[in-house]
C-alpha cells in the first residue's frame, strides 16, 4: 500500500476485476473506484503516486492481445479522484503482458517495469511507458537471461535497472539481471536451488553493490498531505522515486 502521511491507505483489490480502496482508522476500507475490463483487470502489483496522481499496472483486461487469440492481457492505469480509472495503455504480445510487479519512475513522466509473459520469446520483458509512446518493451527475457520476472527494478541512476527472474537462467531456478539500453538485458547470477530458487521478489541495495531479494515491506510515512510510497534502503542503487510492490496474486 502507499500513504498520504495523514494516516490514509491506498491499495488495490483484484476480485470482482479489482479496485482501488482507501483505508482510514475513521472510516474504514472504502472503494475509491472499480475496474471494468476495459479499464484493467486484476491489478496485482502495487501503486506508486506522482503529482497527485496514482499509477499501476493491471495484469488482464484493455484491448491488447497475446498473439494467440486472447484478448485483455493487461492495461497501465492512473486514477484520479475526478475521472476514476483510467487505461493508459494496453499490454500486448509485443510489449510484454500479464504484469506483476510495480513500477519506478525516472522522475521525467517516464515508467518502467516487467512483464511476466510475452515478447520475442514468450519469456516477458522489461518496458517503459512514457505519455508520449505509450508501452515500449526496452529488453526481452530469452531464458538464458533469465524468464517470468515477478518482482520489480530497481535502478542506480546511471541508466543500469537490476532485478530478479523467477525461472531461467543457467539452472532453470532464476537469476539476477541486469538491464542497460546498451547491452539489453544480461544474467549476472543464477539461482542454484542450494541458494534458493523462483524469487518473487524486488530487490533492494545496500550502497557497497550488493543486491538481495526481499519480501515487502509495509508503506512508510510522509509528510502529511502527499501519497508516497516507501523508500528503499539508502544507496547509489536506489531509483530517483519507487514504487511499492506487493507480494504478487496477493496485495496487502
Amino acid at each position: 500500500m502507499i500513504t498520504d502521511g495523514a494516516g490514509n491507505y491506498y491499495g488495490t483489490t483484484s476480485g470482482n476485476y479489482g479496485g482501488i480502496f482507501k483505508y482510514s482508522a475513521s472510516s474504514g476500507i472504502q472503494l475509491l473506484a472499480s475496474f471494468n475490463i476495459t479499464n484493467g483487470q486484476e491489478p496485482v502489483a502495487g501503486l506508486i503516486e506522482v503529482g497527485g496522481t496514482i499509477y499501476g499496472t493491471a495484469a488482464a483486461g484493455g484491448t491488447g492481445s497475446n498473439g494467440f487469440g486472447t484478448t485483455g492481457v493487461g492495461t497501465f492505469f492512473q486514477y484520479t479522484t475526478q475521472f476514476g480509472i483510467q487505461a493508459l495503455g494496453s499490454f500486448s504480445n509485443t510489449t510484454g503482458y500479464s504484469p506483476q510487479s510495480g513500477l519506478i519512475t525516472d522522475g521525467s513522466g517516464d515508467f518502467f517495469g516487467t512483464t511476466r509473459l510475452g515478447g520475442a520469446s514468450s519469456d516477458g520483458t522489461i518496458y517503459k511507458y512514457s505519455a508520449g509512446g505509450g508501452i515500449q518493451a526496452l529488453g526481452t527475457f530469452t531464458g538464458a537471461n533469465g524468464a517470468m520476472p515477478n518482482g520489480g527494478l530497481v535502478s542506480d541512476g546511471a541508466g543500469n535497472y537490476y532485478g530478479a527472474a523467477s525461472s531461467g537462467g543457467a539452472n532453470n531456478a532464476g537469476g539476477i539481471y541486469k538491464y542497460s539500453a546498451g547491452s539489453g538485458i544480461q544474467l549476472l547470477a543464477s539461482f542454484t536451488g542450494a541458494n534458493g530458487s523462483a524469487p518473487e521478489s524486488s530487490l533492494v541495495a545496500d550502497g557497497a553493490g550488493t543486491t538481495s531479494a526481499r519480501r515487502r515491506s509495509a508503506a512508510q510515512t510522509a509528510p502529511a498531505g502527499s501519497i508516497s510510497t516507501p523508500a528503499p534502503a539508502a544507496s547509489s542503487c536506489s531509483p530517483p522515486s519507487t514504487a511499492r510492490t506487493d507480494r504478487i496474486r496477493k496485495p496487502i
